[in-house]
C-alpha cells in the first residue's frame, strides 16, 4: 500500500479533497490505474477501507465503498472492515458500509462474516461494550439470523460473549429475543449463557438470564450437567443460592451420570453449597444415591473431605442409616471408603460417632479395619 495514501486516510482532518489529490498522484507515479492501487493493502492485510474503518473516516469511506472489492475484502484475521469498524466503535463508517447491501440476505450473510477467531461483527461490538454499534447491527439484521443467538455452540453465541464481556445491558437486549419457533434449542447441549455467567461468577448476569429466559436453567452440557451442577462444583454460593429461588427442581436433577448438584459439591469439599442443597432437600437416604448407591457421606468420605464428613455428621438429616448406608459396587459404608485410602482425619470423625456400625462388613466380608490392615500403611501402623 501507498504509504501517502495509509497517511491521507489516517489524518485526523480527514481531508477528502487531499485524499483524491494523493489517490491521482500514485496512480500517476505507479502508471496503474485506480481499482489496482486500492486493491492493496499493509503488510497485515489491512485495505484503505479498513484503515477508514478503524479511524473513524466517514466521508472516506463512502468514496472507499463504491469499489465493491473492497467491502469483502478481508486482512490476515479475517477481519471484513465491518469488523474493524465495529471493534473501533465508529458507527459512522458502519453505516456506510451496510448502506451498500440493498438485498437482505446479501446484508445478513456479510454481517454473519466471522473472522479467524470465530466472531461475528456483533460479537466485537459486544466485546468493546459498544451498545450503539450494537443495536445497529442488530437493527440492520433479519429475523432470519435470530437462530444464530441460541441455536449454536457458546464459543459462537452473542449471549455467551455478552456475559463473559460483563455488559448486562446488552445481554438484557440479547435476552429479548424469542428462542426460535421451528427448532428446540433445550435438546442441543452446552449453550446455556448460564454457564458463563457461573464461571465469571457474575450475579447480575446470572439474575438477568434467569428473570428473562428461565428455561435456560434446564439446558444441560454434554454430560447432562446443569447450571446448578456448576455452581455447586465450582462452590459459586450466591449462584446457588439464587437458582434455588427460582426452582427447587434443579436440586433433583441428576446428569448422565446419576449424579446431583449436591454429589459435585460434596465432591469438592464446599460446605456451603451444600447448606443451600440441604436447605431444600428432605432426608438424605430418600433422594440422595447416585447410580453407584452411594450418598453424600459416601462421597465426602471416598474424597477424604474431612471437614464436610464432620459438618455432615452434625446435620439433622443425617441419620443413623445414611452413616451406615453400603453402596451398590462393594457394598462399601462411609466408613469401608475413608479406609481404602487411609484418610486419618475422615476416619477419625466417622470412627468418633457412636452411630456408626465399625465392624459393618461389605461384600468381600471385610471390615474397615480389615481395609486398613490390608494397605501397604496399615501393616506398618500396625507392625509399630
Amino acid at each position: 500500500m501507498s504509504y501517502q495514501l495509509y497517511n491521507a486516510v489516517h489524518d485526523e482532518n480527514e481531508d477528502v479533497s487531499r485524499f483524491l489529490d494523493v489517490l491521482e498522484r500514485v496512480c500517476t507515479e505507479k502508471q496503474l490505474d485506480c481499482p489496482t492501487i486500492l486493491h492493496q493493502a499493509t503488510p497485515t492485510g489491512d485495505s484503505l477501507l479498513h484503515v477508514a474503518a478503524e479511524r473513524g473516516r466517514t466521508r472516506i469511506a463512502e468514496l472507499l465503498v463504491d469499489n465493491n472489492f473492497l467491502l469483502i475484502v478481508t486482512n490476515v484475521r479475517k477481519d471484513t472492515a465491518l469488523h474493524v469498524s465495529a471493534r473501533a466503535k465508529n458507527i459512522g463508517v458502519m453505516g456506510v458500509i451496510l448502506s451498500k447491501f440493498g438485498d437482505v440476505s446479501s446484508k445478513d450473510n456479510f454481517i454473519m462474516l466471522p473472522n479467524a477467531s470465530g466472531n461475528r461483527a456483533l460479537h466485537e461490538a459486544i466485546l468493546s461494550k459498544y451498545r450503539e454499534g450494537f443495536d445497529f447491527l442488530l437493527s440492520e439484521q433479519s429475523e432470519n439470523t435470530w437462530p444464530f443467538y441460541w441455536d449454536t455452540h457458546p464459543a459462537d453465541s452473542p449471549i455467551y460473549v455478552a456475559v463473559q464481556s460483563g455488559d448486562v445491558e446488552i445481554l438484557h437486549r440479547l435476552l429479548q429475543i424469542p428462542f426460535p419457533s421451528d427448532r428446540d434449542i433445550f435438546k442441543r447441549q452446552g449453550n446455556s449463557p448460564l454457564f458463563a455467567a457461573i464461571s465469571q461468577r457474575n450475579i447480575a448476569a446470572l439474575k438477568e438470564i434467569v428473570d428473562n429466559k428461565e428455561k435456560l436453567m434446564f439446558l444441560t452440557d454434554e454430560n447432562g450437567d446443569t447450571p446448578l451442577h456448576y455452581a455447586a462444583c465450582t462452590g459459586y454460593v450466591e449462584g446457588v443460592h439464587e437458582l434455588l429461588n427460582k426452582s427447587t427442581h434443579l436440586a433433583f436433577q441428576q446428569n448422565s451420570g446419576s449424579d446431583l448438584p449436591i454429589h459435585f459439591a460434596c465432591y469438592k469439599g464446599h460446605i456451603q453449597v451444600v447448606e443451600e442443597l440441604l436447605r431444600v432437600q428432605g432426608p438424605c437416604t430418600s433422594f440422595s444415591l447416585n447410580n453407584k448407591g452411594r450418598d453424600i457421606l459416601h462421597i465426602a468420605s471416598m474424597r477424604g473431605k474431612s471437614k464436610m464428613v464432620k459438618y455432615l455428621l452434625k446435620h439433622p438429616k443425617i441419620n443413623s442409616k445414611t452413616v451406615n448406608e453400603k453402596d451398590l459396587l462393594n457394598g462399601d459404608t462411609p466408613l469401608h471408603l475413608a479406609s481404602r485410602k487411609l484418610y486419618l482425619w475422615t476416619l477419625d470423625h466417622l470412627s468418633r460417632d457412636k452411630r456408626i456400625n465399625v465392624d459393618a462388613v461389605n461384600d468381600q466380608g471385610l471390615t474397615a479395619i480389615d481395609i486398613i490392615g490390608s494397605s501397604n500403611i496399615g501393616r506398618c501402623l500396625t507392625q509399630t
